[in-house]
């Protein structure tokens, strides 16, 4: 899969990459979007930090698109990210909670 290899960077952090790009999730019948989700479903061989990247990106598009709840409800995703707040690994339980966060207030 494409974003197999996800990496913690300066612009995942950043609220100006964010507001400027997250209309590209849903550019191409949502292929971000869409492979993100696939990457953080339960039983899918991806490592920790894949996984706890894809999670924080996900729980961003919720906070900076105006219809990122609406999507990531739509795409069953919801489910998949409460499953990982009972993650063995803290920094995957972080990013699920804290994305968890995002979905409530937006």
């Amino acid at each position: 899969m494409l974003f197999r290899s996800l990496e913690w960077t300066p612009m995942h952090k950043s609220s100006n990459f964010w507001e400027k790009n997250v209309h590209r999730f849903l550019e191409k019948e949502q292929q971000i979007l869409k492979l993100l989700v696939a990457l953080i479903k339960p039983g899918e061989r991806t490592s920790t930090k894949v996984l706890s990247v894809a999670l924080h990106d996900l729980g961003e598009f919720v906070r900076y698109h105006p219809a990122g709840k609406a999507n990531i409800v739509k795409m069953g995703a919801k489910l998949y990210i409460m499953q990982h707040l009972t993650s063995a690994d803290p920094d995957v339980s972080k990013e699920a909670l804290s994305c968890v966060q995002k979905l409530m207030v937006n």
